[in-house]
């Protein structure tokens, strides 16, 4: 019995363990966020929303026109547009806008 008792203390100090190492610290920003577009929204101003401090605007503006497969600089309100969140988000993106895409899309739900 107290072999028994043993082990299932050793079970249940493993299982508490891989729980905590599993937990995340403080939750990370999103890389990327959907708006929908409001009447009098243009690119430029939305770019400017998402870009970090000392980012091209003129970069970011390139991402949302890339990640959203516009041809052109003309939204409608009610348009549902991916935006890049930071740096590092307009780096991946620029690297590898499919990815990034199917990322967003799969996080939107």
């Amino acid at each position: 019995m107290r072999g028994t008792r043993c082990w299932f203390g050793v079970v249940l100090l493993l299982v508490v363990a891989a729980g905590a190492a599993g937990r995340r610290g403080p939750s990370e920003p999103p890389l990327a966020r959907w708006v929908v577009v409001q009447p009098g929204d243009t690119l430029w101003a939305l770019a400017g929303r998402c870009a970090a401090p000392r980012l091209d605007r003129r970069a970011v503006l390139q991402v949302v026109l890339e990640v959203n497969q516009l041809t052109g600089a003309t939204i409608y309100p009610g348009q549902r547009l991916l935006l890049p969140q930071g740096r590092a988000a307009v780096r991946a993106a620029q690297r590898a806008p499919e990815r990034f895409v199917a990322t967003a899309q799969a996080v939107r739900g």
